[in-house]
């Protein structure tokens, strides 16, 4: 199986990484909104647009939710070693 790991701290990603990621759904898939960064940035999540969460996740990587995989053109986001392992063994 092909990967491609990428340490979003060390080489964040753009706009353009996160519509590729997203393709034509919504950033609300990948945007963390239980990050301690939407406290500290006083984030009003209720009012955020598409292009606004994807700006501030470009802005700041802990608004991305960890890890992120894209199988079979499905994105898992955020999930937990055992569900990823479950994933990945379908």
């Amino acid at each position: 199986m092909e990967f491609q790991e990428r340490d979003i701290f060390l080489n964040p990603l753009n706009a353009d990484d996160i519509l590729g990621i997203i393709g034509n759904g919504s950033a609300s898939l990948i945007f963390s909104n239980r990050s301690l960064s939407v406290r500290k940035m006083k984030i009003n999540l209720d009012s955020l647009t598409e292009k606004e969460m994807i700006t501030l996740m470009s802005q700041e990587p802990r608004l991305i939710k960890r890890p992120i995989v894209i199988l079979y053109g499905v994105i898992f986001a955020g999930i937990n070693e055992a569900s990823l392992m479950e994933i990945l063994h379908k």
